[in-house]
């Protein structure tokens, strides 16, 4: 699919490339992400714990 065929790609196609050419913005951006992946590794690892604290409580 090209993006020129599909307006909400161009759309999202034209926000990355002004995010990236804002050094700040990217930044920014990168820095969030980190947070959202290190929030979901964490809850992640707090439920598999507490899963086996369930099986281990058997």
């Amino acid at each position: 699919m090209e993006k020129k065929k599909d307006p909400y790609m161009q759309e999202a196609y034209d926000m990355l490339e002004q995010m990236s050419a804002d050094e700040r913005k990217r930044l920014e951006y990168e820095a969030r992400e980190k947070a959202i992946r290190d929030y979901n590794t964490q809850m992640y690892s707090a439920r598999k714990q507490g899963i086996t604290d369930i099986i281990l409580l058997r």
